[in-house]
């Protein structure tokens, strides 16, 4: 039932709120499911941290740190590896981990 169209609708539109909202609040929500799933959301997590790095993306993180107790680079840092690591924490401001 969940996959039904007017479920898929009313949660596409509960996220557009979220997002109009609090943006840094509902991108870092986005970053930890992505982190947080069963073999990291890839796409979820480069999609979040491109678009947003010369933004809000200091800001994203230090709410990810508060709400989760644990630093985006850090959780990232365990999530991926090689160049895909070094590619994001770049894009964080840090050489690596």
């Amino acid at each position: 039932m969940l996959s039904h169209p007017t479920n898929e609708y009313l949660s596409a539109l509960r996220a557009a709120i979220r997002c109009i909202k609090n943006p840094n609040r509902y991108y870092a929500k986005v970053l930890r499911n992505a982190i947080n799933t069963a073999g990291t959301d890839e796409d979820a997590l480069t999609r979040v941290i491109v678009t947003r790095a010369e933004k809000d993306l200091k800001k994203i993180t230090e709410l990810y740190h508060k709400r989760n107790n644990e630093s985006l680079d850090q959780a990232m840092a365990k999530e991926t590896s090689r160049d895909y690591k070094a590619f994001l924490l770049a894009l964080l401001g840090h050489g690596g981990i």
